[in-house]
């Protein structure tokens, strides 16, 4: 559950001056207040439910009979509750009113007189987030509406006043509260509830919900858009901290800081959707608002100017001798009026057969914006110009089908600056939040500086890395001639091998070249090869997700369909504990450390006698307990299901932070509904622990594992109490970063030469194993072949002579070393040796044994058994030894 505190500055602002309006209104009205004397103003909505309700009754006659006088049948009583009960009704609480209601509280004897804490810490925190705003307006020289600024400064009187007044009421808790709250979440605890609580029965909704008046004078307008901003830029500061960190060769990994960067522009979004129609209900509309505080930050800007030793100076920027043109930079920077001024030069000269987009109307703001000829705001508009005439083609001829019905190169993913786009096609106007991601996209430039190509040049680098993974994949497949047998499993990874080899040549570029040539522009200059990708980082890195979470998950799934891994870990674990293999499976022992025992053997227990090898495999494959019972001891039905649902029993997606995005962007290229991604919607998806630090009292406490060569290990998390937008993105970030390294081992490369060394034991083993359990099928289905594992350890444990049985699980182990070190050829692969690996054949880089981790440590991951195993949450303590496989 989201903690209370998991609000945005606005929200909650809004949230306290409810507190306070609906605790006066309702402790009045229990105290005795005389109704009449309350000035319970109805909301629009609900006034013009009234309305509607006493027009339609006016339209009946008395007895509930219509015009002609005939009665009209009665509605059932859930219909007729649900229209009368549809909610609580809501009233506004006149700003007038809050002194009189405290004031007879006050002299009331009534024992619900009493002054709560959580009243007192939401008027507080109400006083001093006007009186910060005050401030701010006290240190600026031009007053623009000294009358609008003292009718802000008037409700902080009233809020004052009821204090005071109310104070000798105040219980112990409220006391002592803080006049002066250092943040929002000050004065917050937050408990597990008990279970008293949790089975108490629900309580009666209100009746009636009493709201705060919305005072808006142009300074209070003004104040609300301040609460956003700190927001705002509370957001653009961690997407800037993500990107710093990744441009300074850390272990930040680019796709989690892309999806991250994203994720910050749907929660900017939303907190702009939040605010924008109370400021468009104003006289002078949100954009009136955003002038104020544009002239407002350019007044204090200047004045830091003015001020040696200022500490906000180095902070924006501010050089001694800046222009007033470098100044008005760096107020619309900070406005994000920069952008808008950008946007709405470039995007309605965009040609669209769509509604014209039209500009935003900045005209009487000319002598305080950046204007061309300044080189910063050139640079801006020269970055963001290219970028949308990108982002318009690619809404214009990519990912379009072609009258075959095929679609060309469908992988465009749509994040917030298409998103924008799109919609401000779509409706003739630009939207605000593509203001805030385009501001956001210039500051990751401006961080990048020369190594913009960076994000591009890696997000290349890794998909030729996952073709050469899919290579040695299409290659063992086709050589047992099951390679399309399998496309059923995993036509998702062949589309994605094909767009990273499409990738290569650049399909914008192609596609731009391929328009050029139709239209006859010899004349015109040749675009440039990843250029969009350059200039989009964020572009990169969700491609790159996209990418790399279809290969992780179809890898497993095809995995899955066979058994091929879960039967060679069997078998592995078989003859490793009988002692018949001295040298390891390096790939297995990858994939035991990264998973842990539990996702190959029931429960997490490793067999280790011969009796229990094949029972542990069939149990693991589906059957169930029971059928290894003697039936005369079974309880109930004697007969039972030889087989249960075995989904669970079978390699799971351990990486729910990663997986959450899947639908978003590979389901449905980027594309999400106005409602999704919300701040409480991104809180949910990250795993607790990345909310709480380890608690002492933790069965099996959390070990991070170490993601990259360096070893850094993930950021120690926080407490939810200190959550706010900008904090949740950090701590998406670090969980996607921290599931990267799962993510990035190639199972599928693992799955295909498990199945090569299962399919060759077959043909050794089988004579052997007809011996002992009779003949067996001529062939298994193809893709489930690794499943006959399950017949030689069941031929091991009904040998009459153990010796014999031993004999057998030789004879595997032999098969097993014979072809995990035949070399997979020079060349073939590039990495460092495995330590503990020196049985390659001559000349060869790797080994079959080997593949997956190669391709693991090309990607720049250190091997799995170097850094800390993640520990998984089970209900029992497992003994540590059990998590790898050791060599023996």
């Amino acid at each position: 559950m989201p903690p209370v505190g998991l609000k945005s500055v606005y929200q909650q602002y809004k949230r306290d001056t409810n507190i306070v309006a609906s605790w006066l209104a309702i402790t009045a009205k229990s105290c005795g207040y005389p109704t009449d004397l309350l000035s319970e103003v109805a909301t629009g909505s609900e006034a013009s439910a009234s309305a509607q309700t006493s027009s339609t009754s006016q339209s009946k006659t008395k007895g509930g009979k219509n015009s002609k006088g005939k009665k009209k049948p009665k509605k059932s009583g859930k219909a007729a509750d649900s229209g009368e009960h549809s909610g609580p009704k809501k009233y506004t609480v006149a700003v007038a009113e809050y002194i009189p209601l405290a004031q007879f509280i006050s002299t009331s004897k009534s024992e619900k007189a009493k002054v709560p804490g959580v009243f007192a810490i939401a008027i507080n925190r109400v006083i001093r987030l006007r009186k910060e705003f005050s401030s701010k307006l006290a240190g600026i020289k031009n007053k623009r509406n000294p009358e609008s600024d003292m009718s802000h400064n008037y409700f902080i009187g009233i809020l004052e006043q009821v204090r005071d007044v109310l104070r000798p009421l105040m219980t112990p808790e409220a006391k002592s509260v803080e006049t002066n709250l250092s943040n929002k979440f000050e004065g917050l605890s937050v408990d597990e509830p008990s279970q008293d609580f949790l089975d108490a029965p629900d309580i009666e909704k209100p009746k009636v919900v009493y709201e705060a008046e919305d005072t808006m004078s142009d300074t209070d307008a003004l104040f609300i858009l301040d609460l956003l901003w700190k927001d705002l830029i509370n957001v653009r500061g961690a997407t800037k901290a993500m990107w710093i960190n990744y441009n300074e060769g850390s272990d930040a990994d680019l796709t989690a800081v892309a999806v991250a960067s994203n994720t910050g522009f749907d929660l900017a979004r939303h907190m702009i959707d939040d605010v924008f129609p109370v400021l468009e209900a104003q006289k002078n509309g949100f954009y009136g608002a955003l002038k104020n505080k544009h002239y407002m930050l350019c007044d204090l800007i200047v004045s830091w100017s003015l001020t040696p030793g200022n500490t906000d100076a180095p902070e924006l920027g501010l050089r001694i001798d800046d222009s007033v043109d470098d100044l008005f930079y760096i107020g619309g920077r900070e406005s994000f009026l920069n952008t808008l001024s950008i946007l709405s030069e470039v995007l309605p000269g965009l040609q669209s057969n769509k509604k014209p987009i039209e500009p935003v109307n900045l005209d009487n703001m000319k002598d305080v914006m950046a204007r061309k000829g300044v080189p910063k705001f050139d640079r801006d508009r020269d970055i963001l110009k290219h970028v949308f005439e990108d982002l318009a083609f690619i809404d214009d001829h990519l990912g379009k089908k072609d009258p075959s019905g095929l679609i060309e190169w469908p992988h465009v993913i749509e994040d917030n600056l298409l998103r924008g786009l799109r919609e401000a096609r779509q409706t003739g106007k630009i939207p605000f939040y593509l203001a805030f991601a385009s501001q956001v996209l210039l500051d990751i430039h401006h961080y990048l500086g020369k190594k913009i190509s960076k994000p591009k040049d890696e997000m290349l680098d890794i998909m030729q890395k996952l073709c050469d993974q899919f290579s040695e994949y299409y290659r063992v497949l086709t050589t047992l001639d099951v390679f399309e047998k399998f496309d059923e499993y995993d036509h998702e990874m062949r589309e994605v091998a094909t767009g990273c080899l499409e990738l290569q040549e650049d399909p914008i570029y192609m596609a731009k070249l391929a328009l050029q040539k139709k239209k006859k522009l010899g004349s015109a200059a040749k675009p440039e090869k990843h250029g969009f990708w350059k200039r989009h980082p964020i572009a990169c890195g969700l491609l790159l997700y996209a990418y790399r979470i279809t290969m992780y998950r179809t890898g497993i799934h095809s995995a899955n369909v066979s058994r091929s891994i879960l039967c060679a870990m069997h078998l592995y674990n078989a003859v490793q504990a009988e002692g018949q293999l001295q040298q390891p499976w390096p790939d297995l022992e990858a994939a035991m450390a990264l998973l842990g025992p539990s996702q190959f053997f029931i429960g997490g227990k490793v067999p280790t006698e011969m009796k229990e090898y094949s029972k542990s495999l069939m149990m693991q494959l589906g059957v169930s307990a029971t059928s290894f019972m003697d039936p005369s001891k079974r309880r109930g039905k004697t007969r039972t299901k030889v087989f249960q649902d075995v989904y669970h029993r079978l390699i799971q997606l351990n990486t729910p932070t990663w997986m959450a995005f899947y639908d978003r962007y590979v389901a449905d290229y980027g594309r999400t509904g106005p409602g999704a991604w919300r701040l409480e919607d991104v809180y949910e998806i990250i795993p607790e622990r990345f909310h709480f630090p380890a608690e002492e009292d933790s069965k099996t406490p959390e070990k991070p594992k170490k993601t990259k060569a360096n070893g850094k290990a993930a950021r120690k998390p926080v407490h939810p109490e200190a959550m706010d937008p900008a904090s949740v993105i950090i701590d998406l970030s670090n969980a996607l970063e921290y599931e990267a390294y799962q993510v990035s081992f190639p199972f599928f490369v693992l799955h295909a030469q498990a199945f090569w060394v299962l399919h060759d034991l077959r043909e050794d083993i089988r004579p052997f194993v007809e011996d002992v359990i009779g003949p067996v099928a001529n062939e298994l289905r193809k893709p489930a072949m690794p499943c006959h594992v399950v017949e030689i350890l069941q031929a091991c444990k009904n040998h009459p002579d153990p010796s014999r049985a031993l004999f057998m699980l030789r004879l595997s182990a032999d098969h097993l070393e014979r072809v995990l070190t035949a070399g997979l050829g020079p060349g073939q692969f590039w990495g460092p040796p495995i330590p503990g690996v020196t049985w390659r054949e001559e000349g060869a880089t790797c080994t079959r044994g080997e593949a997956a981790l190669m391709h693991f440590q090309r990607l720049g991951y250190d091997l799995p058994w170097k850094a800390e195993p993640t520990f998984e949450e089970e209900e029992e303590e497992e003994d540590e030894d059990d998590w790898v496989i050791k060599f023996r």
